[in-house]
């Protein structure tokens, strides 16, 4: 047994040194995007939104396009309200309804209308200042947010508040401007409509060059350098002009300006597919909101119908609305942990084996026999 605790001597050190070397580069050397620019929609949260503009859009129709999303986002169809996890998209915790993430602006701006709302202080007190900073220099920092997801989690579970703002937050944010954008566009589909939201809420609405307008923008380009009309408002077909959507943002999950984010990106082309399954199977209009078969991120055929209470309904995700996600450490310190305990019980696994041979050996053996012969 002394061969086995001479390994772990060498083994243990190693292992912590791995650990620490894990958990210091999360902590100290964040992974900063450059793409990750404030929001251009200002939204204060002092108060309710005060008008949402459906886009033409019945109730159910809306309900559809929400759980389609909610699909792509949480593989559900109601609301993931205390949803937080570190995805290792470069864009810290992605949390809540719509992934708002701490990384760029929208948890802030969630966080920062809840506190005022809830009379100044919040059970988000001990992150603020970080998010206020994370706020004003976008970084996928995960530092000084330790406990967060499960506070976010918490919150959910027992504020009607923070749950309302949340819906206020993604319709200020994402659904109102999207409407605002496919308005300009003239788009008249709910499937047209859908898809530019959905793309509203996982590339921004921002200037970077994979962001929902660039995207939106380089498919009008395609169509103006073949001499044809850049948008539907300008006379192309509108099925036409969605197709090519949907291989334009194919082309920016799989290789986006912004690298962070290829790994996590690459894997969602479902979401184009899913949408092209509504279009090819004659539901563009969503069937007037009454239900719509469609695609689970699996690529298997579910079918969706009309939740006129999915603004308000609360189902958990799991304990404490973790989701795997937080459990109080970084990413780089989980990995540390699991490189200790590979090379621990590797380790222990090549001290066990050195031992029993040597225990094997005609020398080792003959010190056991007690008489000579």
């Amino acid at each position: 047994m002394q061969s086995i605790s001479r390994s772990l001597v060498t083994i243990l050190p190693l292992a912590a040194l791995l650990f620490g070397a894990a958990h210091a580069q999360d902590e100290t050397q964040p992974t900063t995007t450059s793409s990750l620019a404030p929001s251009p929609t200002p939204f204060d949260g002092t108060s309710p939104f005060i008008s949402l503009n459906t886009g033409g859009l019945n109730t159910c129709q809306r309900s559809l396009i929400l759980q389609q999303t909610n699909q792509f986002e949480n593989s559900r169809n109601y609301f993931a309200f205390d949803y937080c996890e570190n995805i290792s998209d470069g864009r810290g915790y992605t949390c809540g309804i719509v992934g708002f993430t701490t990384g760029t602006t929208d948890a802030f701006l969630v966080i920062d209308a809840y506190t005022k709302r809830n009379g100044g202080s919040s059970e988000f007190d001990p992150y603020y200042n970080r998010l206020r900073e994370l706020y004003n220099n976008p970084s996928g920092s995960t530092s000084g947010l330790n406990g967060f997801c499960r506070t976010w989690g918490d919150t959910a579970a027992n504020s009607t508040l923070f749950r309302q703002i949340q819906v206020e937050t993604s319709e200020a944010l994402y659904w109102n401007p999207s409407m605002v954008k496919s308005d300009e566009l003239g788009l008249k589909l709910a499937a047209s409509r859908g898809f530019v939201y959905d793309s509203f809420i996982q590339h921004g609405n921002g200037t970077d060059a994979d962001s929902a307008i660039s995207m939106i923008s380089r498919v009008g380009s395609k169509f103006t350098a073949s001499s044809q009309p850049g948008t539907p408002a300008q006379g192309l077909d509108e099925i036409t002009w969605l197709v090519e959507f949907f291989a334009e943002r194919n082309r920016t999950l799989l290789n986006p300006a912004n690298q962070a984010t290829r790994k996590a990106w690459s894997s969602t082309t479902y979401r184009s597919r899913a949408y092209s399954y509504i279009v090819n199977n004659g539901q563009s209009d969503f069937n007037q909101g009454v239900s719509l078969r469609t695609l689970n991120n699996d690529g298997s055929v579910i079918n969706l119908s009309c939740l006129p209470d999915i603004w308000t309904t609360f189902i958990p995700v799991g304990a404490g609305g973790d989701s795997g996600g937080d459990s109080g450490l970084s990413t780089g310190a989980k990995v540390g942990i699991a490189i200790a305990v590979i090379v621990i019980v590797v380790g222990g696994g090549i001290g066990a084996w050195i031992w029993y041979r040597r225990r094997q050996s005609p020398v080792k053996a003959a010190s056991y026999r007690p008489y000579s012969v």
